[in-house]
């Protein structure tokens, strides 16, 4: 079995993201709202930063790897519109721990309300991180990928 590059974990109680964040000492690192939409194998993204910065992204899997372009704000306004406004809404924390895991703690508004956290170690070995106990483990569950949640797999 591949070893995966990073972890996800759902949070039943957003509450507990004050806790994870006070017990873990992590340190905030950026904050963003995205938009996202999945049209066969092309994600868009819209991204606006906490200062109001605003980028329109698409990114292409091909071969393995990711390739990404800017796209026009016009392009993302009709990219909108061919799928009835229908979206992946959330605002993601990004925090660091001492040890250097990397916790990306995203808040899905749309089309479903939960909490993701997903855990980075740049190269190490995943399973090392340690999750506090009210994380659920859904690394490699395809029901979480945002593709799939854009297109309801949770219903």
């Amino acid at each position: 079995m591949e070893k995966p590059h990073e972890r996800k974990f759902l949070v039943d109680d957003i509450a507990n993201i004050v806790d994870l964040v006070c017990d873990r000492c992590l340190k905030a690192v950026d904050a963003y709202s995205i938009n996202q939409i999945h049209i066969d194998e092309i994600k868009y993204r819209r991204i606006e930063g906490a200062k109001g910065n605003v980028e329109y992204m698409s990114y292409i899997r091909k071969d393995g790897k990711t390739i990404l372009n800017a796209i026009t704000e016009k392009q993302w306004h009709e990219i909108e519109k061919s799928v009835d406004y229908m979206m992946i809404r959330k605002v993601r924390f990004c925090y660091k721990d001492a040890d250097g895991w990397d916790y990306d703690i995203d808040i899905f508004m749309t089309p479903k309300f939960l909490c993701m956290v997903e855990i980075d170690g740049k190269g190490r070995d995943m399973y090392k991180f340690e999750p506090p106990e009210y994380f659920k483990e859904v690394t490699g569950d395809p029901r979480y990928s945002n593709k799939n949640i854009f297109n309801g797999s949770l219903g």
